[in-house]
């Protein structure tokens, strides 16, 4: 059949169609028209910032398929209207704010259909798929898929996602009359904590993350999200840390696991006898009358059996003891390499600080408040990172800066 033939009854159709139809039908005609235009990504930049609401569009939902069916039972009834829900989540995350009332009233029916919408949605329909069927106290496993997915798509490119990350945590401050903020001298302020661990090479991507109160110890979260990382793929290479993380426990851990803690040498460490290699070799054959014990002169097998044994300080003072004689061998060399995590971190911080939801006040008093609003922000990075993944780039992924 030629075009003409074709065209001709498709011609004739709308000659038809056309006089039936209203204004606001014609209107919104067009602006599906509009928003359906295919349209080529754009990374955000200093010369070509891109709105949120049209960033997200660009978002491959496909990993969220398993999640999404445990929340529907008709999964494979509905599952073609899941992606445009999963982008405006990612919009939501990327708007700066915890309303999700807010954040559904400031896009326009073309931002809608751009998302993939086929009318306009009610908000009572995004709220139940945000707070019923994702849940808030699930927004930390969607933070873990996309990370989990963010590295295949890495790998894709021969780019390896959580090989050097750093760590450090950072105070929020609570509302006035919040009862359930506790008050830190040290910040001199009520609120809670926020403990991040970040790719050292992407800067400002967060890989884990940990809420706590403003006075628990952030040094407990660095075997939590060790665990965690190695669960979604990732097997750190280099993890810096501050003062409060080095504990004879997370040394030992780690370590044997091939993740080589970088921190700087406290001034009141003293070189602890217990880590010496004959007190090693003394302290394994302590149980050699356990049924498990196995002869062996390989000192890695020594030290993986005195951490079974829970001789945790035997063996996080071997791996201290040989960090201070690398101190004490070449100071500049050992602290050039500590200071990396002191600028990046920092730097980490400061744009979540600014750049999220976290740059405002908490939207209410108590725990949860907080975690919910910690839970978005990281997000943000997050949905950022595997959009600009997904349609190529490499670098500088979680940079939020340009997303206007």
């Amino acid at each position: 059949m030629h075009t003409t033939e074709i065209c001709e009854p498709i011609n004739s159709f709308w000659d038809t169609q056309e006089p039936s139809l209203t204004y606001s039908e014609w209107k919104s005609i067009e602006e599906w028209l509009d928003a359906n235009e295919l349209e080529q990504y754009v990374a955000p930049s200093v010369h070509n910032p891109v709105p949120a609401k049209k960033f997200v569009c660009w978002l491959r939902t496909d990993f969220m398929e398993s999640f999404l069916k445990e929340a529907y039972p008709r999964y494979d009834m509905i599952k073609e209207r899941m992606p445009p829900r999963v982008r405006f989540l990612a919009y939501f995350c990327l708007n700066r704010t915890v309303s999700l009332k807010k954040a559904y009233r400031s896009l326009e029916p073309q931002d809608f259909y751009r998302m993939g919408f086929e009318e306009v949605p009610n908000y009572e329909l995004l709220r139940v798929f945000v707070y019923e069927k994702i849940t808030r106290e699930r927004l930390k496993d969607v933070f873990s898929l996309i990370i989990a997915e963010l590295g295949q798509v890495l790998k894709s490119y021969k780019v390896k996602l959580g090989v050097r990350v750093g760590e450090d945590a950072t105070d929020v401050r609570a509302l006035k009359h919040d009862k359930e903020a506790d008050y830190s001298g040290y910040y001199k302020e009520y609120g809670y904590k926020l403990d991040i661990v970040h790719d050292l090479d992407q800067e400002t991507l967060p890989l884990d993350y940990s809420v706590l109160k403003i006075n628990d110890d952030e040094g407990k979260c660095l075997l939590e999200s060790h665990k965690r990382l190695q669960r979604v793929g990732f097997r750190p290479r280099e993890w810096k840390i501050d003062g409060k993380y080095p504990t004879y426990e997370n040394i030992a851990h780690t370590e044997l696991q091939y993740t080589h803690l970088v921190y700087k040498i406290q001034e009141h460490w003293v070189y602890n006898e217990k880590g010496s290699v004959d007190e090693i070799k003394r302290r394994y054959q302590h149980y050699h009358d356990r049924s498990d014990f196995q002869v062996t002169n390989e000192l890695e097998e020594m030290l993986a059996y005195l951490l079974k044994m829970d001789d945790t300080e035997w063996v996080g003072a071997y791996f201290r003891n040989q960090a201070m004689e690398c101190y004490s061998d070449d100071p500049d060399q050992y602290l050039s390499a500590c200071n990396e995590r002191s600028g990046k971190t920092e730097g980490m911080m400061g744009i979540a600080k600014t750049e999220t939801a976290l740059d405002k006040r908490l939207p209410c008093r108590g725990w949860n408040a907080f975690q919910f609003t910690a839970n978005v922000s990281m997000l943000a990075f997050a949905f950022a990172a595997l959009i600009r993944a997904q349609n190529g780039d490499q670098y500088r992924l979680g940079n939020l800066t340009y997303i206007t």
